[in-house]
């Protein structure tokens, strides 16, 4: 199998919904920077295509491969402690807690982990920004070239559209925001189109999810 995925969260079983949801969901910047990161290397596994790494106040010493291809590892996980961290402290609790994760999966199966560690600690020098070109496309019929850009954040994802024709930048906006989760941001980007006079990004499903007439550019 080919590792793609990685998660951090509390024991859903352990933890109220109270906790374990804004977790989920503030860690996913992070744990998504990796995942994009790895893409490229297709790293073949020993039987999992994703890593759990689940925070527990008392973490078993064995990392498993579950029936869904999923290897999980426990980390040392104090709920007071995390909710007493600050917004822009987060980050860095983060990535201390998937760096024990990954140092001690690594002792037990096959993890490309230099490579990870030294990811986290390049998404630290870059101030924890996870901006990225989902893509780019020309449009014959007017000459413009769209390109959609998104960021995600602890709190939020947002995508940007940029339109521009030639050297000039004609339209730079951010047109969507969900919050930071997969599931619900992705199917809302899949493509972006010119139709009816209009810049249309269009979702999974072929409707719109944001719409620019084009009479809104200096052309």
């Amino acid at each position: 199998m080919i590792l793609k995925d990685i998660y951090l969260y509390p024991d859903l079983g352990k933890y109220p919904d109270e906790i374990v949801h804004p977790f989920r969901d503030q860690t996913r910047s992070i744990c998504n920077y990796l995942a994009r990161a790895i893409k490229p290397l297709r790293f073949a596994t020993d039987g999992f295509k994703r890593i759990c790494f689940v925070g527990v106040s008392n973490p078993n010493s064995e990392c498993q491969v579950n029936r869904s291809g999923v290897l999980v590892g426990e980390i040392p996980f104090e709920a007071a402690e995390y909710l007493g961290l600050k917004t822009e402290e987060l980050n860095q609790y983060f990535k201390r807690l998937l760096e024990i994760g990954i140092r001690k999966c690594a002792l037990q199966h096959q993890l490309p982990e230099e490579f990870l560690l030294a990811s986290l600690q390049e998404f630290e020098n870059i101030g924890f920004v996870n901006r990225w070109q989902i893509k780019t496309k020309k449009i014959r019929e007017s000459g413009l070239k769209c390109t959609l850009i998104g960021e995600l954040t602890t709190e939020e994802f947002q995508l940007t559209l940029a339109v521009s024709k030639g050297t000039k930048t004609l339209f730079e906006k951010v047109v969507i925001t969900t919050p930071p989760d997969e599931i619900v941001f992705v199917p809302k980007v899949n493509d972006v189109r010119q139709a009816d006079q209009q810049i249309i990004v269009v979702d999974k499903f072929g409707d719109p999810s944001f719409k620019l007439d084009l009479n809104q550019l200096s052309l």
